[in-house]
């Protein structure tokens, strides 16, 4: 199940993150989507269960860096960015290990490498970045593959403009190491 958590993330990120672009494009708005905005320690350490709205499965296609992944929809490769954290660059003149070089024992070099994942899209945030990726929350089955990357240190935690459903969960992880 380690091996599988990466590349699952992915995928489920990547998936949840398609299906709430769909259904911003055909309602503008998003709906039940689990929120997680409370500053509190318990909502930050509560178990997290992948939200209904999370779309996917998608195969995770790519893994260009540890917080930058491609995902096929349908026949379409998609780029998606995860929300709420970032990760050093692999050309980045201080780069030493990141979350795209997570070697969970035993276990691929990347995390989500092949998986599949679901896509989870947050309404407080834009559908897509200036560069064009789509913004999306990253799960693996029941797993929120953005936090595990700030909870083990691969990822820091990152606010891009404005506060994001899962910010205070973030914070406090990154605050455990």
């Amino acid at each position: 199940m380690r091996r599988l958590l990466p590349l699952l993330a992915v995928a489920v990120l990547v998936g949840a993150g398609w299906l709430v672009v769909q259904h911003l494009d055909n309602t503008g708005t998003t709906a039940g989507t689990a929120t997680q905005t409370t500053g509190t320690a318990s909502a930050a350490t509560s178990p997290l269960v992948r939200p209904a709205t999370a779309q996917g499965p998608y195969k995770v296609s790519h893994i260009t860096d540890g917080d930058t992944i491609d995902v096929m929809i349908g026949r379409t490769s998609t780029v998606i960015r995860l929300l709420g954290i970032d990760t050093l660059r692999r050309r980045s003149p201080t780069w030493r290990s990141s979350a795209t070089d997570r070697k969970p024992p035993p276990g691929p070099p990347q995390l989500l490498s092949g998986q599949s994942d679901w896509l989870e899209t947050d309404p407080s945030q834009d559908k897509f970045n200036k560069y064009g990726r789509t913004l999306a929350y990253v799960w693996l089955d029941q797993t929120l593959i953005d936090d595990v990357l700030v909870r083990e240190g691969y990822a820091h935690e990152y606010t891009y403009d404005k506060p994001y459903t899962y910010q205070a969960r973030f914070l406090a992880d990154q605050g455990c190491r």
